[in-house]
């Protein structure tokens, strides 16, 4: 019998140490160009939606002023190297927007679908760009002046003691949350055959529908357009914060146009599933905590747990990007979120059923031998 090669051995190579070596270069430059990528787009949508309606002379952001939004859409190395460098860089810029390394090292893991041995010599490499960028990040926050930009919530009220009314609304919000999350995958898939074939002219219509709905809230309500508008990554925290300040009709209307928005953006514009699932969740969960048996703050867990593992399809990750989101209040309540991923997740594969069989072409008569015709 033969004994089995070492898995590790890569790890004693100077070939890997090459490689870590890169890992750490690569999460100082990502971490850099993300930072200041973040705060690009924190200085457009301030100056597109505050300063230069000021400047135009209005008192504040019209109400059409939404439409703005309208618009549209080396050297060969081994695939296995560029694979581990591409999910290094992968693990520095999540952890930076996620605002922790482990986050992003738990999104990726799932995400890659590795296991065993080969998972660790991914993740060693992707640790370290993800650690050393984190430290950038925060540096380049401490230095300049403006923050972060971090995914976090800084104050929150404190967690209620869990019960047993909380448990059942974190299996209702897990069964809605799978069924959104089809809806939206749904909408999104149903839409995007038909803009693809007309794609100049769609994609703008589409960007006009979005606005309206954006528009529709913010005039429906007197809340700002953006929380519709935009991925949700700087409205999030300000809905936590603020939370008493929204009527359950407004959470409502929020999640309906939100969700809309969403799955047309899927299916015409570019951007990912995580912050709007995330914020979607959390409105949702704000807007059912005005019901009796659930604290503002489960609810909103709860919703983010349920719509990140429902969207991403990621379970752990959506249990710990939900904990680490919410600090200590995301602790108290990780029993409650882990119950609402577990169902969103079984749920939304019930509902999405088998993946279709792989149709086989049938052979051309040419192609039949003679002495089979």
């Amino acid at each position: 019998m033969t004994t089995p090669a070492d898995p590790f051995a890569i790890l004693r190579t100077k070939k890997y140490m090459a490689l870590l070596i890169l890992a750490a270069v690569l999460g100082v430059v990502i971490s850099f160009l993300v930072y200041w990528y973040l705060k690009l787009i924190a200085d457009i949508q301030t100056w597109v939606f505050t300063d230069l309606p000021k400047s135009l002379g209005f008192h504040g952001e019209p109400a059409w002023w939404p439409v703005l939004a309208v618009k549209l859409a080396g050297r060969d190395v081994p695939a296995s190297t560029g694979a581990v460098i591409a999910a290094t860089g992968s693990f520095a810029a999540l952890s930076t927007l996620l605002g922790n390394p482990l986050s992003g090292a738990f999104l990726l893991l799932e995400a890659s679908g590795l296991g065993g041995p080969m998972a660790t010599i991914v993740l060693i490499p992707g640790l370290l760009g993800a650690g050393i960028g984190s430290l950038i990040f925060l540096g380049l926050g401490v230095v300049t002046g403006y923050g972060t930009f971090s995914l976090a919530i800084p104050d929150l009220p404190p967690a209620a003691h869990l019960d047993v009314a909380q448990f059942g609304w974190a299996l209702a919000i897990g069964a809605a949350a799978a069924v959104i999350c089809s809806a939206i995958r749904w909408l999104a898939l149903f839409l995007r055959p038909h803009v693809e074939r007309r794609l100049v002219l769609l994609t703008p219509l589409a960007g006009l529908v979005i606005a309206g709905l954006a528009i529709a809230f913010g005039e429906a309500t007197g809340k700002p357009s953006s929380a519709v508008l935009f991925s949700g990554q700087e409205a999030l925290p300000p809905l936590l914060e603020h939370a008493a300040s929204y009527t359950a009709g407004t959470l409502v209307l929020l999640v309906a146009c939100k969700g809309i928005a969403y799955a047309i953006s899927l299916s015409s514009f570019r951007g990912g599933p995580t912050f709007p699932g995330m914020f979607i969740g959390a409105a949702g969960g704000i807007a059912l905590s005005h019901l009796p048996g659930l604290p503002m703050v489960a609810g909103a867990a709860i919703g983010i747990g349920a719509m990140t593992a429902g969207m991403l399809q990621l379970p752990m990750t959506a249990v710990l990007l939900t904990t680490l989101f919410l600090g200590t209040d995301g602790i108290k309540v990780m029993p409650l979120v882990i119950v609402a991923v577990v169902v969103s997740f079984v749920l939304s594969k019930w509902l999405a059923g088998p993946p279709p069989a792989p149709q086989v072409p049938e052979p051309s008569a040419a192609a039949i031998p003679p002495q089979v015709r």
